[in-house]
């Protein structure tokens, strides 16, 4: 069986000021401003979802600003005050795969049950691995589809996902998603659950992350950017160890001590690519390089007699056999070898050396500790080891809201969190190794002194 949670809606909505019968097209609401008759017709949901008397149907008539719209023929009559929103869909559609990415299979087009409070499909076919759904909308002139779920493994979501989570939740609290509970919200308190519980703790072991490529080293590169999840981007706090291939890990210096490193050294880019032949190059910035002298592009060097600071041109140069792409590095004052050193700055490591060709495309591993995932689908992983954790952290927010305000420091759901978080940090190691240095009893030397005194 698979279930699918109604669609949101969407803006505008109004209600009946006169009741319409079974069979009526012609409407009159609070207002009809916002609503469309323009291809693809807004569709119409009359009562809300999980009423008896729910039906969608779509706008059919122009639209003249103030109190009326026309639609399709009602199943139902509707009396006053009848809430009417927008939705843009009132079908989905099955489909199954036999991989989370593989080639999807339609089983099925069905109708949203608008009178309950989620629509289920049961599959009595074939089966697969790997199920998707998708909306659709068929009472417009045009149809449409949005775009699918998250595949949907046979077996069910994961402990660890988001899907797994949220039905968990909200089924211990006896409530449905949706509403006021919409997936934004869901996603977000997730999320926040999640930075919770990571800032208890200065490390937590499945924050680490060990052998992350940052890509290959090309001669001359200066620099490489870090990993957007990495958790501080400005220091060395948050690395745990860089290097180039097989080599030592390099030693992280601080940013005015990095500066220092590198008095005496202009660097910049190629503002345009050099051609074969060319006597000239433009950089991006030329103002820090000499006004005759060398410069070092990807380990070759090149004299040049002139450099014209306002339009960042070098002169003098000997014809180019080779070209060079636009943006590579442009060095002076400096000699290519091995990167020792390196420094941080808003989520870029600077190299103290340029690599030289001995190093050119070897890997740049990175060991770091990252920030929690922000999630956005029930597909998702939490990084949390425990989902049991952020099931209570989702649990307390969904009480929090239904009382429209924060709970007591007592209340049993945040008691029941502390107590999942506070077995967390029992349990965690933090998997690096640790050095332990025995101290011995100052009586221990004593006893020996007097021994020896003897």
């Amino acid at each position: 069986m698979i279930r699918v949670h109604h669609p949101e809606l969407v803006e505008p909505s109004t209600y009946l000021t006169a009741s319409v019968a079974a069979a009526g097209t012609a409407l009159t609401v609070k207002s009809n401003l916002g609503f469309s008759n323009t291809d693809p017709q807004d569709n119409l949901l009359f009562e809300g979802w999980g009423s008896e008397l729910a039906e969608i149907k779509r706008v059919n008539g122009a639209i003249t600003a103030g109190a009326s719209l026309t639609c399709q023929a009602v199943t139902f009559a509707h009396g006053i005050d009848t809430p009417v929103y927008k939705t843009l869909f009132d079908q989905f559609e099955v489909s199954g795969s036999s991989t989370a990415t593989g080639t999807k299979t339609v089983i099925a087009t069905a109708n949203i049950n608008v009178t309950g409070q989620w629509s289920d499909y049961i599959v009595s076919g074939t089966t697969y691995s790997f199920y998707h759904v998708r909306w659709y909308n068929s009472l417009a002139t045009t149809v449409y589809y949005s775009s699918y779920s998250d595949a949907i493994a046979a077996a069910g979501y994961d402990p660890k996902n988001v899907g797994f989570i949220k039905k968990q939740a909200f089924d211990q609290m006896n409530e449905l998603p949706g509403g006021r509970f919409d997936d934004q919200w869901i996603y977000d308190q997730i999320y926040l659950g999640e930075l919770e519980v990571a800032k208890r703790l200065k490390r937590w072991s499945w924050l680490n992350v060990f052998d992350n490529d940052l890509g290959n080293i090309t001669t001359g590169m200066r620099s490489v950017s870090l990993p957007s999840d990495i958790e501080d981007d400005e220091t060395d706090k948050s690395i745990l160890g860089l290097r180039i291939g097989k080599l030592d890990n390099m030693t992280y210096v601080d940013r005015p001590e990095f500066e220092t490193l590198m008095d005496g050294v202009a660097t910049t880019t190629l503002a345009a690519a050099i051609s074969v032949g060319n006597t000239t190059v433009t950089l991006t910035d030329s103002r820090d390089f000499d006004t005759s002298g060398s410069i070092n592009i990807s380990g070759t060097s090149y004299s040049y007699t002139g450099n014209n600071r306002t339009t960042n041109v070098l002169s003098g140069f000997t014809a180019f056999a080779a070209g060079v792409d636009n943006s590579t590095q442009v060095w002076q004052g400096i000699s290519f070898g091995e990167p020792r050193r390196y420094t941080v700055h808003s989520g870029t490591v600077y190299f103290d050396v340029p690599p030289s060709s001995d190093y050119s495309g070897r890997n740049i591993w990175l060991d770091y500790y990252k920030s929690p995932t922000r999630v956005d689908s029930d597909g998702d992983s939490i990084s949390v080891n425990d989902p049991k954790v952020i099931i209570s952290y989702l649990k307390m927010k969904i009480e929090e809201r239904k009382q429209n305000g924060s709970l007591p420091s007592g209340h049993n759901l945040i008691l029941e969190l502390e107590r999942g978080i506070s077995e967390l940090i029992r349990q965690e190691q933090s998997g690096q190794k640790l050095r332990m240095v025995p101290a011995v009893p100052n009586t221990f030397f004593k006893s020996a002194r007097t021994w020896w005194g003897r």
